[in-house]
């Protein structure tokens, strides 16, 4: 029981996504941070993302303006 609180109170994870020092998202929540993958990898196939390897991901200590 006391685990299930524990990891109910733990303190969700925020991305930050740049295509080299272009922020492409902020805060992001997890799903949202799928969200915009699954928009990148699509870009990606469609020819209108270059190259992927120019996308870095960065966890969050918190929320920035």
């Amino acid at each position: 029981m006391t685990h299930e609180f524990e990891s109910g109170m733990k303190k969700q994870e925020l991305y930050k996504v740049r295509r080299g020092q272009e922020i492409l998202g902020k805060n992001l929540t997890t799903e949202e941070y799928f969200d915009l993958m699954e928009d990148l990898a699509q870009k990606f196939y469609d020819g209108k993302l270059p190259n992927p390897l120019d996308l870095t991901t960065e966890i969050q200590n918190g929320h920035e303006e």
